[in-house]
């Protein structure tokens, strides 16, 4: 029979954890139905709806992130969808699955860091569903939610105790984290290194015995790369590496960390202090600061070896590291609180202060993001970093596309400066013929009206009135969208 104090315990950290994934929700909700984006249809198109050994074999352009892929590939062959044509009409499809390890992780790491000390998980789980690179990345049909799936798993296993079925696990999620997206490797190293440095200062066997697994997994996913290694070796990102350079600290470092903490000063400011205080009582608090260094290492190292073997990365490739940071997080908030008598007493105002002080910067973040997106829209700009990408406010080529649809002919389109594997998929779905802006002088020469598709309108009826300036320009809509149609009347017919 379980003991009542038992039985309770497990009920409140239960309904923690739902009440948690419930405000995780909320703020994932509209991405959930955001139409697909250019870096996911190439995806679909020329890694998951392909033969397995292609996805396998297949590594020309970095998109390739191929276990994602054979995961998504398996979820949607088991509906019968075989195409982009058969998934373009419901992206929400893809992003519920998504949605699922979203929502493991988030439970992930608050069982973590919940194991380790009481409220830590809490603690940790707020930080993470906040921070905003994982609120607009765990959705996108790529490998980055998946990585973070699988970094959570092993930061849970790591906590876990010393058997067989841990060692196992972690063999094979360290196998799959690298065989996800190369660049992973950085982020296992990091893992690895803090279990050896947890052995170094706790000569328990289990922190080496779980180095060894997650190392074991390592060389697993060499061994899986195999077909495809030449061809990430020796592709642009990683053939020239510099060593020692300065940028992966002065901006690579600052950029990463500033965009995950956002706007949590408060936030930040409990996990300095917190630790601070475990750094200082490291004897007494070894059963805390042990998985706070595995933690801490796999959120900061790989800055460290991107300083040593510098290729140049995307930032985004870094936003993996937001479970482990939250652990950390977690860990040191919750030793700060403890160690001040008035915050323990009140620990769950702390809770909602700091819930209200991630909603704020989700919410700042998110107002910041769309003023930007719609800059890009007026100017020539398309704004893709850390916290703002172009495709996440006035990107709706489905409806866009479907209205021109409904209200014109079935006539040609040209394509002004919208992503190459975005729009023509939409005007596919549709049935709608389309030709590239090197066919725009074709169809002025002819001197009859066309439609064409724009992310920049007012910069294309500029360059439209260099060519012809008597022509007419106009819009469909006085919606601003990313996929702007309009009507060009030339010269020869103008009124």
């Amino acid at each position: 029979m379980i003991p009542k104090a038992v039985s309770s315990k497990t009920t409140i950290r239960w309904v923690e954890v739902v009440c948690i994934l419930i405000v995780f929700l909320v703020l994932q909700w509209r991405y959930i139905f955001l139409d697909l984006w250019n870096d996911e249809l190439y995806t679909l198109e020329y890694f998951v709806f392909v033969p397995k050994l292609t996805t396998i074999t297949d590594y020309h352009v970095p998109n390739n992130h191929v276990f994602a892929n054979l995961v998504f590939g398996a979820w949607t062959q088991a509906q019968g969808i075989h195409s982009v044509h058969d998934i373009i009409a419901m992206p929400w499809n893809l992003r519920l699955l998504l949605l699922v390890f979203a929502a493991g992780k988030v439970m992930l790491i608050y069982f973590a860091a919940e194991r380790v000390q009481r409220h830590a998980g809490l603690f940790a789980a707020l930080t993470l569903i906040f921070t905003v690179p994982f609120v607009t990345y765990s959705l996108q049909v790529r490998g980055y939610g998946l990585s973070m799936f699988l970094i959570a798993t092993l930061i849970w296993l790591a906590v876990q105790g010393n058997s067989r079925w841990v060692f196992i696990a972690m063999v094979v999620c360290a196998a799959l984290l690298a065989y996800t997206i190369p660049s992973n490797y950085y982020v296992l190293v990091s893992f690895i290194g803090g279990l050896v440095g947890c052995f170094v200062l706790d000569r328990r066997r289990q922190w080496l015995w779980k180095a060894v697994a997650a190392a074991g997994g390592l060389v697993l996913s060499l061994a899986l790369y195999l077909p495809i290694l030449h061809e990430i070796l020796a592709h642009q990102e990683l053939s020239n590496p510099s060593y020692f350079k300065g940028v992966a600290l002065d901006s690579l470092t600052p950029v990463v960390l500033a965009s995950m903490i956002g706007l949590r000063a408060v936030l930040a400011g409990f996990i300095l202090v917190g630790l601070v205080l475990l750094m200082r009582q490291f004897r007494v608090r070894r059963e805390v600061v042990i998985p706070l260094i595995i933690a801490a290492s796999t959120a900061l190292l790989p800055f460290v070896l991107s300083y040593i073997r510098w290729n140049d990365p995307p930032y985004r490739v870094l936003i993996v590291i937001a479970p482990a940071l939250s652990v950390a997080a977690g860990l040191a908030a919750v030793t700060f609180i403890s160690h001040k008598p008035v915050l323990q007493r009140f620990w769950f105002i702390v809770v909602i202060l700091l819930a209200a002080e991630g909603a704020y910067s989700v919410w700042q973040t998110h107002r910041y993001s769309k003023a930007d997106c719609l800059r890009g829209i007026q100017s020539n700009y398309r704004p893709q970093d850390l916290v703002t990408s172009y495709f996440q406010h006035f990107y709706e080529p489905m409806r866009s596309v479907t209205a021109f649809a409904a209200n014109q002919e079935k006539t040609l389109v040209l394509i002004h400066r919208c992503e190459p594997h975005d729009i023509r998929h939409y005007l596919d779905y549709h049935g709608i013929p389309h030709v590239n802006m090197d066919q725009v002088d074709s169809l002025l020469e002819t001197g009859q009206s066309f439609h064409a598709v724009s992310s920049h309108p007012w910069l294309f009826m500029q360059e439209l009135s260099w060519r012809q300036p008597e022509a007419q320009v106009k819009r469909l809509s006085d919606k601003i969208s990313y996929h702007n149609f309009l009507r060009m009347v030339p010269d020869s017919i103008a009124p």
